[in-house]
């Protein structure tokens, strides 16, 4: 009889994710995919979240999915959103101004630098073979940046968003120094940088040059196909968004044009939060807002649309167009037209390659978006297409084998755990 081959033991990476169920947000999925599909890349993660999240934005859904096998450790938050907040009300209300400045001083680099992680991830560090830490929040790199000088353990940084490089961020110049100075320290720190984007790589590489070789891109990805019906060719014709509309992500230009096509029964679905002035919009296109749902309830919601309408804030510097929202990619997962009314850039260029029918407006341009809406709507009887390359591209499983490979990496060269800013 052969000898049997002896089992190799799997890695333990832990993992530093705020944003963990029954938090319910974009940066949720990212880290639930990884966390379910480790092991089958040879790595047993142990989760460390927060236990009962003060962050005023987390939507909580209790019936949020976890990965089995994966065991969790939260960690207590002290709430800081609360006392600052009064603060900011107390000092606006003297100076007659509108402005975060207790929030922005006092909470470095931001409010959840209250979870108090550090405490629970000590002895988990050291029993672990690497570091992970997903951001934002910024404060968890941070808070993993200290485990790894205590305790000696690889990390591996994965910043969602851009932190100081992101266009949309506008601190006062003292939030903008004092993160400025937690960015260059955290990043010395790694072993491993992850960025979302390849627009986000270039960004970091050119402004961090003696850490570019610890940087690489991994996307956000989708969960699963979830390939849509094919558009019936009458009744309304119904153009989606899902996630937040605030500032100037505003669906107006789009309203105006479908105003102009009353014969195509128009409706604009708004899944998720949204400006009080939509839920009272009056105009002969008819408006649904069911508001912010349990993300499973969302994509099912996709489903049915005849056009997905994806909406990115304008940005005064072209290379400032690195952001590509996680919403695109479960877009792109139905297999739907795509509207994208967005700047030149990440974002764009992904709908471009990979959407069955891509309609970009890349420019403020009524007559685009009407000419764009008027196509859409004459070719909604053609059926759904996902593209095998997005597929392949984007799998969960293709995206966390990245994930592992650089985990891999952090443990293999030492030598730039010793690299120093």
């Amino acid at each position: 009889m052969a000898a049997s081959q002896p089992v190799t033991p799997a890695r333990r990476v832990l993992m530093l994710c705020y944003y963990y169920p029954p938090i319910n947000t974009s940066g949720t999925a990212r880290a639930v995919r990884f966390a379910t599909h480790l092991r089958e890349a040879g790595w047993q993660p142990t989760v460390l979240t927060v236990e009962h999240p003060k962050d005023t934005w987390s939507i909580i859904d209790m019936h949020s999915p976890v990965p089995e096998g994966v065991p969790v450790v939260r960690a207590r938050e002290l709430d800081l959103n609360r006392p600052v907040d009064l603060l900011d009300a107390t000092i606006n209300r003297l100076t007659r101004r509108r402005g975060v400045l207790a929030r922005e001083s006092l909470c470095i680099p931001d409010p959840q630098i209250g979870w108090t992680a550090w405490a629970r991830g000590i002895a988990l560090a050291r029993s672990h073979d690497c570091l992970y830490a997903s951001c934002s929040p910024f404060s968890s790199a941070v808070t993993a940046a200290w485990l790894k000088q205590l305790t000696g353990t690889p990390l591996v940084l994965d910043f969602r968003d851009a932190w100081t490089l992101n266009p949309y961020n506008r601190p006062n110049r003292w939030h903008r120094a004092a993160i400025g100075r937690l960015e260059r320290w955290v990043i010395g720190a790694c072993d491993r940088l992850i960025l979302n984007t390849e627009g986000a790589l270039r960004r970091y590489q050119a402004a961090y040059p003696q850490h570019a070789a610890k940087m690489t891109w991994i996307p956000n990805g989708f969960e699963r196909p979830n390939p849509a019906p094919p558009t019936p060719p009458t009744g309304p014709f119904v153009v989606m968004h899902t996630g937040a509309l605030y500032g100037n992500r505003s669906p107006e230009l789009l309203l105006q044009m479908l105003e102009r096509m009353p014969e195509c029964e128009p409706e604009f679905v708004q899944v998720g939060q949204c400006p009080k002035s939509l839920t009272q919009y009056r105009g002969p296109v008819r408006v649904r807002t069911p508001g912010s749902l349990p993300r499973a309830e969302a994509l099912e919601r996709l489903r049915g649309a005849s056009l997905l309408y994806l909406k990115q804030g304008w940005t005064t510097r072209p290379e400032d167009n690195i952001a590509i929202a996680a919403k695109t990619f479960d877009y792109l997962a139905t297999g739907l037209p795509v509207l994208a009314e967005c700047p030149p850039g990440d974002n764009a260029d992904l709908v471009r390659r990979y959407a069955s029918r891509a309609y970009l407006v890349t420019e403020d341009s009524p007559a685009a978006m009407e000419a764009a809406l008027r196509e859409a709507y004459a070719r909604r009887g053609e059926a759904p297409v996902i593209k095998e390359a997005f597929l392949r591209e984007f799998s969960p499983q293709a995206l966390t084998a990245r994930l592992a490979a650089v985990l891999a990496e952090a443990l293999a060269e030492p030598g730039l755990r010793r690299t120093a800013c």
